[in-house]
């Protein structure tokens, strides 16, 4: 069911030791309990590097906080994160820095598996697979957050609240 011999990398090309709030071995863990994935990059850039990703591939001015670039296969790719626009989002919309990484990575690993949410029944399918992995990483990590209902995907609206 689940493969043991999957391919992490985890690169920080920035300047924060502390930028990764996880343990590798975490993300190794999640990347094997994901069928589909077998091979994955996460990486960390600064500020300067993600506005320049985000305007050639997106063509759009200033940094984002995450991009993906699947494979042809859909079975494997790189994520790159931005640690100070995580930050940033995560402060403004008052959640852990955490809980925000873990829900990019997430959200991008679905994003390699050739899923989107721009069509509306992709979208219930990519938030399955999605709660999937967040009921699963949270229950791993002991974290006390949850997904809301009804939560759509655009960045912008992106909602994330904590249990009562």
């Amino acid at each position: 069911m689940h493969m043991n011999n999957k391919n992490l990398n985890l690169i920080n090309k920035t300047f924060y030791n502390d930028a990764w709030p996880l343990q590798a071995s975490f993300f190794q863990s999640l990347l094997d309990y994901e069928d589909d994935l077998h091979e994955l990059a996460i990486v960390l850039v600064d500020k300067q590097e993600m506005s320049f990703l985000n305007e050639q591939y997106r063509h759009k001015k200033g940094p984002t906080d995450v991009l993906s670039f699947p494979n042809e296969e859909n079975t494997a790719g790189d994520i790159i994160l931005c640690p100070k626009e995580i930050f940033s989002y995560a402060y403004c919309h008052r959640i852990p820095y955490t809980v925000r990484f873990l829900h990019l990575i997430i959200h991008s690993m679905i994003h390699l598996k050739g899923l989107d949410h721009y069509d509306p029944q992709e979208a219930k399918k990519m938030f399955a697979q999605e709660e999937k992995l967040w009921f699963w990483s949270v229950s791993q990590l002991g974290l006390n957050w949850k997904l809301n209902p009804g939560y759509t995907y655009s960045h912008s609206n992106t909602q994330l609240r904590k249990l009562n």
